[in-house]
C-alpha cells in the first residue's frame, strides 16, 4: 500500500490530463458486468481456433457440439475442458464417428466420458445429419489471401492509432478483433465504448 496509493494518484493525475477518465470508468464498469463473462453456447465455436477452416457441415456440427460443451460445463459448473478437450472436440468434428464404438476409439477420448455422456453425444452427432461423405479437412488451415490482406490492412490502422495515443496495441485491440472484423463480425469490445471512438470507426473505414 505505500507504494500502491501514490502510483493510484499518479494515474489518476495522468488520465485527467490527458481527458481519458471516461475510458478508465467504462473499463471499470464493464469488469462488473457480469454478462461480460458469460459465453452464448451458439457462440462458442467461433472461439476455437482450431476450427477455423471447416466445410460448412463439419462447422455445422462444431456448433452444435461446442454449444452442448458449453451448456453443460455450465450446469455443473466445471471448465469446458473438463467437460471435453478442445483437442478432441475437433477430432469427434473431423472424424465424425457414426457409432459408439468409433467414438471411443477416438484418441484420448476418456472412457468416463463415454461412460456418462457417450449416447448423448452420438444422438447429437445423428441429429445433424452428417453426410456420408465428406471433403477432406486442411489441418494446416490454408489462409485466405483476402482476409489475410484485410487483416494486414487493419493491423496497420491499428499500430497507428496505438502510436497516435501511446498506447500498447492490445489495450485497443487483440488479433482475434481484427480478424473477427475481416470475416464481417462487427461486434466485440473494440466496436463498443471508447474503443469504438477511438479505433473503431477507422477500422471499419478502412474495411
Amino acid at each position: 500500500m505505500r507504494y500502491l496509493l501514490p502510483i493510484r494518484e499518479h494515474l489518476i493525475q495522468e488520465l485527467t490530463r490527458l481527458g481519458r477518465m471516461p475510458w478508465l470508468e467504462q473499463e471499470l464498469a464493464q469488469l462488473q458486468d457480469p454478462s461480460d463473462y458469460a459465453v452464448d453456447p451458439e457462440e462458442a465455436w467461433l472461439r476455437i481456433r482450431s476450427f477455423k477452416g471447416l466445410d460448412p457441415d463439419r462447422a455445422r456440427l462444431a456448433q452444435v457440439l461446442a454449444a452442448w460443451r458449453e451448456r453443460r460445463a455450465d450446469e455443473r459448473n466445471r471448465p469446458r475442458g473438463w467437460i471435453l478437450d478442445d483437442a478432441v472436440l475437433r477430432d469427434i468434428v473431423v472424424r465424425v464417428p457414426r457409432s459408439l464404438e468409433e467414438l471411443a476409439a477416438l484418441t484420448d477420448m476418456q472412457p468416463g466420458f463415454i461412460k456418462h455422456n457417450g449416447a448423448e453425444l452420438m444422438g447429437i452427432i445423428e441429429s445433424a445429419a452428417m453426410p456420408l461423405a465428406l471433403p477432406r479437412v486442411n489441418s494446416r488451415g490454408a489462409p485466405d489471401p483476402h482476409k489475410s490482406a484485410l487483416v494486414k490492412k487493419l493491423s496497420a490502422v491499428h499500430q497507428s492509432v496505438a502510436s497516435e495515443y501511446n498506447l500498447p496495441p492490445e489495450i485497443l485491440a487483440t488479433r482475434r478483433d481484427l480478424e473477427q472484423l475481416a470475416d464481417g463480425r462487427q461486434g466485440g469490445a473494440v466496436m463498443s465504448g471508447w474503443r469504438r471512438e477511438v479505433i473503431g470507426e477507422r477500422l471499419l473505414a478502412a474495411l
